[in-house]
Order: C-alpha cells, then structure tokens, then sequence
C-alpha cells in the first residue's frame, strides 16, 4: 500500500486534473497556463468559511437542500461532461500557492 499523504501529483490540463481528483489524490499541482482555468473553476465554488455560515445557520439541512439542487442543475445543463465532473469533484478540495507560486489543490478534509 502507497502512502499519498505526502505525494505531489501534477496536472497540466483537465484530463490530468480529473483523473487526480477520481483517485482522490492529497496534493495536486496545477502546471503551466492550466491554472488559469482551474482558477476559474475554483471560484464556482462556496470557500469553507461561507458553506460554514449555511451550515451553522441551518442546523446542518441546507447542506443537503443544496446538494439536491447541485445535483439537478448539474444533470440538466448544457456544459460538456467533464466540465461538470471537474466542478463537482473540486468542490472536495481546497486551494493555496507553494513556494514556487505554484497553485496546490488539496483535500478540504486537512484543514479540519
């Protein structure tokens, strides 16, 4: 068995970061011009701050409420498939810069 905790993954376009996020990797850097378009596909997503203050301020149900609607939206758009698969499964990640101003995302579940 591997350990991925401390593993570094890189992506350089969608294939690469979608196959990293179903394999749920720890760490993955985004490479090259690509991170512009993550950039973008980052900001779709509520930061951990805002899901808290829903969550909190509904006794935990909104989360299921908006993950029903996700859900819906999601099957009903126009969006090409993998766009969709990326923005649902980067919502399980955060996102920060290394030292090599690198964008790094990461599993939401190491802040915790």
């Amino acid at each position: 068995m591997t350990d991925k905790t401390n593993t570094m993954v890189e992506a350089y376009n969608a294939k690469d970061l979608l196959q990293a996020l179903k394999n749920q990797e720890t760490f993955i850097v985004i490479k090259g011009d690509y991170q512009k378009d993550v950039r973008n596909l980052m900001d779709t997503k509520l930061s951990d701050k805002e899901l808290l203050g829903f969550e909190l301020g509904s006794a935990g149900t909104i989360g299921i409420v908006a993950e029903v609607f996700y859900q819906i939206a999601n099957f009903f758009s126009n969006e090409p498939e993998e766009k969709k698969q990326l923005e649902s499964r980067v919502r399980g990640y955060n996102m920060k810069f290394n030292e090599n101003n690198e964008m790094v995302l990461y599993l939401r579940q190491l802040d915790f």
